[in-house]
């Protein structure tokens, strides 16, 4: 293939290399880009009007602090092995208008949106698109996420965070799936405030390594300020069975605190140790909402897990909850709180177990 190209800076298509548009002896698979982006650039669908063509990820991206990367709806973004998108400044996807075609993040193996990008044989078992093909979206400090309407697969993180504080992050209507670690791994420092509405995160097989969690992993440190809104999650379908592995894990260290409302989440076909885990170990007040929470199908200890250290700050509302799964559907261990309308099911020893 004699691709196009367009490299970080180089924004425009005058200086796409040295290739016209309208050259009709270059096969338009795709346009690569690369690099560090210095001025804001927008992704649209089929940058070659081909009808099938993609923007292809050949190394890592860096989007610098003060630019903003736009990917619109039904743009596709196809990255070769271990490549990763980091991301400085600011990433929207989407239009923030739900049921328009999905933007794609996916593996460069992916031939099922695009076509055989890469020319390396659809029919091969071993060119398949597979979990850890690429790296990850990773948000940095000061980073803006705004995420809509998008799928996002065959990874080893889904969208990362680590030890960084996002200006601002919010991600909807988007399918995170098939990745080895994490689907959606938060950790912030300093105040955050996450919104998070109607998104899957599905098919993870988190066995591979240590820092595999599962589907939703929020972790916090001294002094953060943290507050969570859920509307509208499910996810399913993790494998990887041990004690650290979860469908959600809230886990709130040091002197760090935790709000928020959490609703309209369903967990299931869980293979790992616990759906849905707060672990308030904390100084801080733990005082979120869950409402309307579903747990079925999940093979593991618990069904929902409130984890505390006998304070007074650690004062969770429960509210229209549905479990169906584990050892116990639901173990209270140095937690107060608030529960009410509960329909607790299919546990193989108690429904309730409390421990001090």
């Amino acid at each position: 293939i004699t691709p196009y190209e367009l490299a970080g800076q180089d924004l425009t298509p005058t200086i796409i290399a040295g290739y016209d548009f309208s050259d009709v002896s270059v096969t338009k698979r795709y346009i690569r880009v690369l690099g560090t982006f210095l001025a804001d650039m927008t992704l649209t669908p089929d940058p070659l009007v081909t009808g099938s063509s993609v923007w292809r990820v050949t190394s890592s991206i860096t989007v610098q602090s003060g630019v903003t990367l736009t990917v619109e709806d039904g743009a596709i973004m196809k990255f070769d092995l271990n490549t990763t998108l980091i991301v400085n400044g600011g990433l929207t996807i989407g239009d923030g208008i739900a049921g328009g075609t999905k933007a794609i993040l996916t593996s460069i193996r992916d031939d099922s949106v695009g076509g055989d990008t890469n020319a390396d044989d659809a029919t091969n078992a071993t060119t398949l698109p597979t979990i850890n093909d690429w790296q990850r979206i990773e948000a940095r400090v000061n980073a803006t996420i705004s995420i809509d309407n998008a799928i996002i697969r065959y990874m080893d993180y889904g969208i990362y965070q680590n030890n960084t504080n996002a200006t601002a992050f919010s991600v909807s209507n988007t399918e995170i799936t098939d990745f080895s670690r994490t689907g959606l791994r938060l950790f912030p420092n300093g105040t955050a405030t996450y919104t998070l509405t109607n998104n899957f995160i599905r098919r993870g097989n988190v066995s591979c390594c240590s820092g595999a969690f599962g589907g939703l992993h929020l972790q916090t440190q001294t002094g953060d300020a943290v507050t969570l809104n859920i509307d509208g999650l499910v996810i399913s379908d993790i494998s990887g069975f041990s004690n650290d592995k979860r469908g959600m894990y809230l886990d709130i260290n040091d002197t760090a605190t935790l709000t928020g409302t959490i609703n309209n989440v369903t967990v299931s076909n869980i293979t790992s140790s616990t759906a849905i885990q707060l672990d308030a170990r904390t100084a801080g007040a733990v005082n979120p909402t869950f409402s309307n929470i579903t747990v079925n199908n999940a093979i593991g200890l618990y069904g929902l897990y409130l984890l505390g250290d006998n304070t007074a700050t650690h004062t969770p509302t429960l509210t229209g909850i549905n479990i169906n799964a584990g050892i116990y559907n639901l173990l209270l261990n140095g937690v107060g709180g608030t529960y009410s309308n509960m329909n607790l099911a299919g546990a193989t020893s108690a429904s309730i177990h409390f421990a001090a």
